[in-house]
């Protein structure tokens, strides 16, 4: 809606209707102003009148310069060879003038030769100065608006209609008139662009705990920033015709503040709560009170509430606002559209309502520079909001966090990092964690590498068994060779949950709403590869191999150390990123066991050797006389003696360093080969 800002000033006399003929003068003032189409079936009535209220300034400029009596004004178009051309013109004589402009004469000639209808009058206009004989210029009309009363009914404003009459209040010359005000502008720097408000991990929060407030960056280009708490459960009518609604606007909060608790709001358990952020020129807002002073009522509050039809200033006093000071934040910009509405403002309506603000002011600037001196310093007033974010408020979260006795298990290295690959390894000796049931050492395998990050390239070794604490194996029982690598990490974690968890999903019903949802979400059959692993009911979860079956399920695939952690942390926040409401409908009591702790020791990783390797790899000082083997490397820098015969076998690099010396008479031999009998 642009509000329309009509004024009754007065019955001092009327300027006639009578539509002035399109009758050239005598002689142009200069060559230049001479008129084409004189006798134009077309034209528009042009009055300048300086005893109308705010009626005629005759400067153009802040440096003084004067239309004088003798001067001529004059009105000119552009034709079609692109050279101004006047259309019509009248000589100042320092009271009441009129003259027509033509209009384009398109029954008589196909050629521009004049205005046409729905042209704006604004441009272009120059003053000839007589006394310098002179061109001056171009100069900008304003207009008195139409319908203005007092000296006669003005038809048009600055829109050229057949028939039609317009009254010209002052000429500027470069946007600004002697007083130095501009031309109005009504639109916001196009360097004023949205806000955006940093998504959250989560939209399930508790609904009588502290909520953190999502970052935002505020608009450089305006000067302070709020953000919105809106209600959903109290919606307003906003559109009776389509029946749209809008969550209420209840509390608003400056972005300095990083948390908010929405039980202070008196939202409450599984409603929901929605925050928008708004930039805003607030000192554009405290322009406009300070005009109006709403605490000493003036002549702008007597306009305005004409306009609105309510009582405005009254309004904005009864809500304490006095003066712009008492503006400070986006309640009170609402509270200043609302007295204007007397109805509820939400964050669409404000929009509106200030685009309609900006229109209107704007065009009716010359009426608001009289009557409401200061007002348009606060046009245009420019805003802009974010995007929505809305929490689901919910009861007090599951406890899923673990005890914080739960502390990483040290292994101290072995005593040497080279075994036999066909021999019995012994395994480390770890305690189980006293707050955790279950302890087993996982077994990984460095040449059988899983993706753990697609986007990265990352790999890490993949999880091939597990072995109860304090035995020993064979890694031969688990393919491991010659020259291969096997790395041993102690897992302690609290088998129960699993267990309990298994008996939630019950494989066994592979059709139920719980595994299906599991396999929709995972893309494998969740139910179907527990079952395949043997695994039926949580009595079934005996130690880390049937536990490793599950997460490789729910991976759909073989899985790391880490990206067993990984899964486990995602177990454990599925409540707070999901909400237990969601959870308990898909799978009744899966949030029970939660959380499932866990925690992981050192990894430890062995040399498979041969039993042929001596596993000497590093050779310092005098080197005895002797066939080195070793799976993987040998380094050296010591010295062989004169007539010694010397063999160095390694199955990947042999490195001579510096200060290694082959005397005279030696014999060594150097091959990279597998250890050999």
């Amino acid at each position: 809606m642009v509000f329309h800002l009509t004024m009754l000033l007065g019955t001092m006399g009327f300027l006639s209707t009578e539509v002035v003929q399109a009758q050239c003068p005598n002689a142009p003032p200069d060559p230049s102003w001479t008129i084409t189409t004189c006798n134009s079936p077309s034209n528009h009535t042009i009055t300048i009148n300086p005893t109308f209220p705010n009626g005629f300034v005759n400067d153009i400029d802040s440096a003084g310069t004067m239309i004088a009596a003798g001067d001529y004004i004059g009105a000119f178009y552009i034709n079609d060879s692109g050279l101004l051309t006047a259309s019509g013109w009248e000589q100042w004589t320092g009271g009441a003038i009129s003259f027509p402009v033509r209009g384009d004469d398109t029954a008589i000639t196909p050629l521009i030769d004049g205005y046409a209808v729905g042209d704006d009058l604004t441009l272009i206009w120059y003053l000839w100065d007589s006394s310098a004989s002179a061109l001056v210029g171009p100069m900008e009309a304003k207009f008195h608006p139409s319908n203005f009363f007092g000296f006669g009914l003005v038809t048009d404003q600055n829109i050229y209609a057949v028939n039609g009459s317009s009254a010209i209040q002052s000429f500027s010359i470069g946007g600004c008139d002697a007083y130095g005000i501009c031309t109005q502008e009504n639109t916001c720097p196009t360097e004023i662009t949205d806000i955006s408000l940093t998504p959250p991990t989560t939209i399930y929060v508790p609904y009588n705990e502290p909520l953190t407030l999502p970052s935002i960056t505020p608009n450089s280009n305006l000067l302070q920033t709020d953000i919105v708490i809106r209600d959903p459960q109290n919606p307003i009518l906003v559109d009776t015709i389509n029946q749209i609604y809008e969550p209420n606007i209840i509390g608003l909060v400056p972005i300095t503040e990083t948390s908010i608790n929405p039980s202070d709001y008196n939202f409450e358990e599984g409603d929901q709560m929605c925050i928008t952020a708004i930039s805003y020129d607030i000192n554009a807002f405290k322009a406009i009170v300070d005009a109006m002073n709403p605490g000493n009522p003036n002549t702008c509050c007597g306009l305005l509430e004409a306009v609105f039809l309510v009582p405005l200033c009254d309004n904005l006093s009864n809500e304490g606002i006095y003066t712009g000071s008492d503006v400070m934040n986006f309640e009170q910009i609402r509270i200043f559209f609302e007295s204007i509405e007397e109805s509820p403002v939400l964050i669409n309506s404000f929009f509106e309502l200030l685009e309609s603000l900006n229109e209107s002011f704007a065009s009716n600037s010359d009426v608001l520079n009289f009557v409401c001196p200061g007002v348009l310093n606060g046009i245009p007033t420019c805003a802009v909001s974010s995007n929505t974010i809305c929490y689901n408020l919910q009861g007090p979260l599951p406890n899923n966090t673990c005890p914080t006795d739960i502390t990483d298990i040290v292994l101290p290295p072995p005593a040497t990092p080279n075994v036999l690959y066909s021999d019995s390894l012994t395994l480390p000796n770890a305690a189980p964690h006293p707050s955790l049931i279950q302890t087993d050492i996982v077994i990984t395998d460095p040449q059988n590498l899983v993706l753990v990050d697609s986007i990265n390239q990352i790999y890490e070794p993949k999880i091939i068994g597990s072995a109860p604490i304090s035995t020993s194996i064979n890694p031969s029982d688990y393919n491991f060779e010659e020259g291969d690598q096997i790395c041993l990490t102690v897992i302690s974690y609290d088998i129960d949950v699993i267990k309990a968890m298994i008996d939630i999903l019950n494989p066994v019903d592979s059709l139920s709403t719980c595994c299906q949802v599991l396999t929709g979400a995972i893309g494998e059959p969740f139910c179907t590869n527990l079952l395949d692993a043997g695994i039926y009911t949580g009595n079934d979860i005996m130690d880390f191999n049937q536990m490793l079956s599950f997460f490789e399920s729910l991976e759909g695939g073989p899985i790391s150390v880490n990206q067993l952690f990984n899964l486990l942390e995602g177990l454990n926040q599925m409540p707070i990123d999901n909400g237990p409401f969601l959870l308990d409908l898909i799978c009744p009591g899966f949030l029970d066991p939660l959380p499932i702790c866990a925690t992981s020791s050192n990894t430890l990783c062995y040399n498979l050797n041969s039993p042929y390797c001596n596993f000497i790899e590093y050779l310092t000082d005098t080197i005895p006389e002797n066939t080195y083997q070793a799976s993987n490397s040998i380094t050296a820098n010591g010295t062989i003696n004169p007539n010694d015969t010397t063999n160095f076998y390694a199955g990947n690099y042999i490195d001579l360093k510096p200060g290694f010396i082959s005397t005279l008479d030696c014999q060594l031999t150097i091959e990279i080969t597998p250890c050999i009998d």
